[in-house]
């Protein structure tokens, strides 16, 4: 038995093989969140860059200013 967070993973059911690949593809997942967060981190440094030297991003149709907030990613891949 391995408890990740609330989570507990009944491992003595499992083989090596499958513990191997659920350690692969959780590897995988962490590195698709750690890739968004940079991202996200590099989008909102963007915007402030922009927003010190006199610039803001708009909304085409409405004209509103969107900032960091107005924005997430969805990563379509995972």
């Amino acid at each position: 038995m391995v408890r990740i967070g609330a989570t507990i993973l009944d491992t003595d059911s499992l083989s090596a093989e499958d513990i191997d690949i659920i350690v692969k593809d959780l590897k995988h997942v962490a590195a698709r969140k750690r890739r968004k967060e940079s991202l996200l981190e590099q989008f909102t440094n963007l915007i402030a860059t922009a927003r010190s030297e006199g610039f803001d991003f708009v909304e085409k149709d409405f004209g509103n200013v969107l900032t960091s907030i107005d924005w997430d990613i969805y990563d379509h891949r995972q």
